[in-house]
């Protein structure tokens, strides 16, 4: 079963060529939608394994938008700050202008946290940024610590998700 992906780009031409080049390396595509409440919507009933986010407006929209969709999530931006807001809730974040080598590295290290199998330390490839850190994802109650979504720990535990 190939692994689905949320993406949310506003500029159309964007989404749509992140969508065929997705597709074409064997993504499950959901989008591009352009807007929050549009991702919101996108995947209310749907699983999704990672979204793809274009940063909003403001760091603390960003943020929000991770945290109402409760799946790992990357943020693309054009500097590491617009993500800031983000960074306990996002797996981190894609730097614009990327190459989709890029992506799809950040999509497999997705997949490889989620499923418990990333090795540390990781090669990080130019223009990606993890935010996530295997320490600190274990210490629940820190104020470093990342939230593990919800929806993914369902997933992982072996409940359904609803």
């Amino acid at each position: 079963m190939s692994q689905v992906v949320l993406i949310l780009e506003p500029e159309a031409i964007v989404g749509l060529m992140l969508e065929t080049e997705l597709r074409h390396a064997g993504y499950t595509v959901i989008g591009p939608v352009a807007t929050a409440d549009d991702a919101l919507a996108a995947g209310r009933d749907r699983w999704i394994d990672c979204a793809l986010l274009s940063a909003q407006e403001t760091g603390m929209e960003t943020a929000a938008l991770v945290e109402k969709l409760s799946v790992p999530a990357w943020i693309i931006c054009d500097d590491v700050e617009q993500a800031e807001h983000a960074r306990k809730l996002a797996l981190g974040c894609i730097i614009k202008p990327y190459e989709m080598e890029t992506v799809v590295q950040a999509l497999h290290i997705a997949r490889e946290i989620s499923t418990s199998q990333l090795a540390h330390p990781v090669r990080i490839p130019s223009g990606l940024e993890l935010f996530w850190h295997p320490e600190r994802s274990s210490r629940t109650n820190s104020d470093d610590s990342i939230r593990i979504p919800s929806r993914l720990l369902r997933g992982v535990l072996g409940g359904e998700y609803s």
